[in-house]
């Protein structure tokens, strides 16, 4: 059995890719380019995401309301800081599993 950080990887995130990929051609014009420079990821990745060569899982989870969520909010974050590789950071922000390992460390830690 997968533990949930492969299934994050594996699906979770292409599925946030994907969408906000989406969102940012359809309401922001911006470029492949554009969009790989800001995720952190090639062209090619991004043009894979644009065109749906996929997998299903991620079409499907590309569609829940919770992905689309996290997309819309992670894109009005990249559009505000445009720098960079900020993605994966501001994915972080959304991710409660992450949030729940970060406390699980620092009490290990302290």
């Amino acid at each position: 059995m997968p533990i949930p950080c492969q299934i994050t990887i594996k699906y979770f995130i292409p599925a946030i890719r994907a969408r906000v990929a989406k969102i940012l051609v359809k309401e922001y014009n911006m470029t492949q380019m554009e969009i790989a420079s800001l995720l952190g990821i090639s062209q090619a990745a991004v043009s894979k995401y644009l065109s749906g060569k996929y997998g299903n899982v991620v079409k499907q989870l590309e569609r829940e309301n919770i992905i689309q969520h996290v997309a819309t909010s992670l894109v009005r974050r990249l559009i505000h800081r445009r720098r960079g590789n900020v993605f994966d950071e501001e994915l972080c922000k959304c991710c409660r599993g992450c949030k729940v390992l970060w406390q699980r460390i620092k009490v290990e830690v302290e």
